[in-house]
């Protein structure tokens, strides 16, 4: 942390604290108790939130999705969040009409209905090749 003093903001206090891969940041003015404030806002933050991955990088599979049958659904990055448990999260996902390659709609991650993160969703064709039984089983070993 780093204190500091002006005229108009008297004693101040940046701090970080870092638990559970979830990064804080605390900042206080005027405040003659900024320490043990800064502790306490810390602990309740830790004891409420958890940093969750909601979308991960990779192939999609979203279920009951036929029409982009031959093409690979892909997020180009991971995402993560801090929630609370009253927090209600959900994914939606919206594809274009025309199934084609490179960017085919987004995924938008909702907390309580409300939308805090939206990620382009790139579709890449299914390249099919006939290859012998010998080389799947070499494949797969």
């Amino acid at each position: 942390g780093k204190t500091g003093y002006t005229d108009k903001a008297k004693r101040t206090l940046v701090s970080t604290a870092s638990y559970n891969n979830l990064n804080l940041v605390a900042v206080t003015l005027n405040d003659g108790n900024d320490f043990d404030d800064h502790l306490n806002l810390y602990k309740l933050a830790f004891d409420s939130y958890r940093k969750i991955e909601i979308l991960k990088k990779g192939i999609l599979n979203i279920y009951d999705e036929v029409y982009y049958g031959n093409y690979y659904l892909m997020i180009n990055e991971n995402f993560s969040y801090p929630i609370t448990t009253d927090e209600e999260i959900s994914i939606k996902f919206e594809l274009n009409d025309t199934p084609s390659s490179g960017i085919v709609g987004s995924a938008k991650v909702l907390i309580n209905d409300e939308v805090i993160h939206t990620q382009d969703i790139e579709a890449y064709e299914v390249k099919k090749h006939a290859f012998s039984l010998t080389e799947w089983f070499n494949k797969i070993w």
